[in-house]
């Protein structure tokens, strides 16, 4: 939920950059995605079976169109990043994950 959120306050409330992980309902509001006007960062699992193969494509696609969004898809699961998930974290990814996360932040300052 909190990766939608992220996306659709990306979309609705024009935060300086906003970054989701996961995003398992974005592709349920692809059309908000073309007001977004500041830096946005998406990452997911290609192997995310919450969000599925389909709409995984869906959501890169329509997203590749917004100049300000980018999305970065990772070998792994739903919830790779999370470490109360022991059953998808994965370490190395969730490491890259957060860094990226906070290249997008540290641009702000």
């Amino acid at each position: 939920l909190g990766g939608t959120l992220a996306y659709l306050a990306a979309a609705r409330l024009d935060p300086d950059a906003t970054v989701a992980y996961y995003g398992t309902h974005i592709q349920n509001y692809l059309d908000d995605g073309y007001n977004i006007s500041s830096p946005f960062t998406l990452h997911m699992g290609k192997k995310d079976h919450v969000v599925g193969k389909e709409n995984i494509k869906r959501v890169c696609d329509a997203l590749a169109d917004i100049p300000n969004a980018t999305v970065h898809l990772y070998n792994a699961g739903h919830g790779y990043a999370n470490p109360h998930l022991p059953e998808y974290y994965n370490a190395k990814l969730a490491e890259q994950t957060h860094q990226r996360t906070f290249e997008v932040f540290n641009r702000l300052f």
